[in-house]
C-alpha cells in the first residue's frame, strides 16, 4: 500500500497538469458589420482561470497578406466577449482568423473563422456638397475639405487598431507632421463623431 500511493498520486498530478495544459476552445461565433467596423462575438470553454487572449487577423480578400491584427483580452469565467475593430475600409472582402490563449496554452488557429464583404459606400468624397480627402506623403498626412462645419478631426491607427493621433482641423487644406515609427497606418476623418472616410496611409 505504501508503494501504491506515490504511484496513484503521480497519475493525479499528471492528470491535473494535463488539464490545465488546455487551450481555451471556441463553442460559437457571430459577426455584424457595416462599411468601417466590425463586432464579432465568441462563446469559449476558458480551461483556465485568469485572462483569454483573443487575437482576431483581418486579410484583405481570400489569400491576401494580414492588414489587421488586434488583441483583445477578457475574463476567463466569463465565457466569452465581443470584440469590435473600426478600421475596416468600405466595399472590400475580409478574411478573418481566430487566434485564442490562456495563461499556459495556445489554441488552434481558425483560418477562417468567416469570410465577409465590408459594406460599400456611396458618394465617398462629398457629403452636402462637401468635398474631401485624405492622403499622405513621407512623414506628413494631408486632409482636404472644402468645409469644416462638419469634419471636425482626423484619427490615425496603427494596424492592431491602437489610437497613435487624434488632430482636430483648423484648415481645409492641411498638412499634419505624424512622429511615429514608419509603416502602415489607417486614417479616419471623423464628422460629427461619425466616420466619414476611411483610407490606408503609408507613413515614411
Amino acid at each position: 500500500m505504501k508503494k501504491t500511493l506515490p504511484i496513484l498520486l503521480f497519475f493525479v498530478l499528471s492528470s491535473l497538469a494535463t488539464f490545465a495544459q488546455q487551450p481555451p476552445l471556441l463553442n460559437t461565433f457571430s459577426f455584424t458589420h457595416d462599411a468601417y467596423n466590425l463586432t464579432t462575438c465568441i462563446t469559449y470553454t476558458a480551461n483556465d482561470t485568469g485572462t483569454i487572449t483573443v487575437q482576431l487577423q483581418l486579410a484583405k480578400d481570400e489569400v491576401g497578406n494580414i492588414v489587421i491584427d488586434k488583441y483583445f483580452y477578457s475574463p476567463a469565467d466569463s465565457g466569452g466577449g465581443c470584440y469590435t475593430i473600426t478600421t475596416l475600409e468600405p466595399c472590400t472582402n475580409y478574411r478573418v482568423t481566430l487566434n485564442m490563449s490562456n495563461s499556459v496554452a495556445f489554441g488552434p488557429v481558425t483560418n477562417p473563422l468567416f469570410l465577409f464583404k465590408s459594406d460599400c459606400v456611396s458618394n465617398l468624397t462629398t457629403l452636402s456638397g462637401i468635398n474631401y480627402g485624405l492622403s499622405s506623403y513621407g512623414n506628413m498626412v494631408m486632409t482636404t475639405a472644402s468645409d469644416l462645419s462638419l469634419i471636425t478631426s482626423l484619427e490615425l491607427y496603427d494596424l492592431t487598431g491602437r489610437l497613435v493621433k487624434t488632430e482636430k482641423l483648423t484648415s481645409t487644406n492641411q498638412f499634419i507632421l505624424v512622429n511615429t515609427t514608419p509603416g502602415i497606418y489607417v486614417g479616419r476623418l471623423v464628422a460629427e463623431g461619425q466616420t466619414l472616410l476611411v483610407n490606408r496611409l503609408v507613413i515614411d
